[in-house]
């Protein structure tokens, strides 16, 4: 699930975490406001990307980059650490589900335990 950031009125910015279609129905895309959980009013100003960081063509500068199209709930990410780590993938999970992607190989390795075809090339 992905982590958005927002900008409170006093400038304090603090992360939560939502589907993304509660974050457009709340929100309606970075840069929008609207009420956190909370009830305080904030501004989008982030979020956790399934593109890493740099996208395009500047392969060096991708890496490392959190995942949450690959991830898992958050409750499950010791196991998921273990049963990666057993298949050969050692990974890291973060507390909200998810998972760093180190390299482009480890991105295709990830991919291949979680059964998947990267068609936007993000990792490779």
């Amino acid at each position: 699930m992905p982590t958005y950031d927002f900008k409170k009125r006093n400038g304090q910015v603090v992360e939560e975490m939502m589907t993304i279609a509660e974050f457009e129905r709340r929100f309606g895309g970075l840069g929008g406001k609207g009420k956190l959980k909370n009830g305080v009013q904030a501004v989008a100003v982030m979020t956790s990307s399934p593109m890493p960081p740099g996208g395009g063509k500047n392969k060096s500068s991708r890496y490392p980059y959190y995942s949450w199209s690959t991830g898992c709930h958050p409750d499950q990410r010791h196991e998921m650490m273990d049963a990666m780590s057993k298949a050969g993938v050692p990974t890291y999970i973060r507390e909200d589900g998810d998972v760093k992607i180190e390299s482009a190989g480890h991105g295709r390795k990830v991919d291949k335990f979680f059964g998947v075809h990267d068609r936007n090339g993000t990792s490779g």
